[in-house]
């Protein structure tokens, strides 16, 4: 699945990516926080070889309603179905190339319909995560408390602004003994647009940097791991319109 391409693990504050474990460009056209429409998404490894791809429809009124993966052979291979109420997202589906069901995602909305909690369903439609959103500010989320069901866990994300940087906000991840467990450091060029995000668990080390095209639109974004000290592309998404 392209989902599972979708390697780190921290939530984007910025472009309204409502789930607190992937980043994706998607986020914002879902939640109607840009214009944007994508056709296709194509993943690509360092030496240029097409590793996954997927095409996206949309319905008459521009939500996004179906993504459909294709394997590195370009063979279908899983599909994502989008339901709405108005314009406002309530779930998301994924299925594998068998027709069955693997995730569910279930969006609840305040009467104010804005967006107060994120369920995360298994294959067996149980649910199994729980993301509360407890702050919100300026369209960006602040704060988030993540409820592991199976175990009771908890877990925290907060968001700040870096003293040293208008453009440097961090996020830190908490366990419920408020011990810190992780953080990402988020850059901003001076149009507050999203470029980069590094992530830190331990001595592990991820990044993506984002670029956009001439009309503000993510044209690509690449994923990066540091390894002995260096630097290394692990694969590059092209977003084409």
């Amino acid at each position: 699945m392209l989902k599972k391409f979708l390697l780190t693990i921290f939530i984007n504050f910025s472009l309204w990516s409502y789930t607190p474990g992937k980043w994706s460009h998607l986020d914002s056209v879902i939640m109607k926080k840009t214009d944007a429409k994508p056709k296709k998404e194509v993943v690509k490894s360092p030496s240029d070889k097409v590793l996954y791809s997927a095409e996206f429809e949309y319905d008459k009124d521009g939500n996004l309603i179906k993504e459909k993966y294709l394997n590195s052979t370009g063979k279908e291979d899983g599909y994502t179905r989008y339901s709405y109420r108005g314009k406002m997202v309530i779930k998301e589906e994924l299925f594998g190339l068998d027709g069955k069901i693997k995730e569910t995602r279930i969006f609840e909305y305040d009467k104010n319909d804005n967006l107060k909690r994120l369920r995360l369903l298994d294959s067996s439609g149980i649910d199994t995560v729980h993301y509360k959103i407890k702050e919100v500010m300026n369209n960006e989320l602040q704060s988030i408390e993540v409820l592991w069901l199976g175990s009771k866990d908890m877990e925290y994300y907060n968001v700040k602004r870096s003293p040293d940087s208008e453009f440097k906000f961090i996020q830190e991840i908490s366990l419920e003994n408020r011990k810190t467990m992780g953080q990402v450091i988020y850059m901003y060029d001076k149009n507050k647009k999203l470029i980069s995000r590094m992530n830190s668990v331990s001595d592990d080390r991820k990044q993506n940097n984002i670029k956009y095209d001439q009309e503000g639109r993510v044209q690509s974004f690449t994923f990066h791991v540091k390894r002995g000290g260096k630097w290394e592309l692990l694969k590059t998404h092209e977003i084409l319109y």
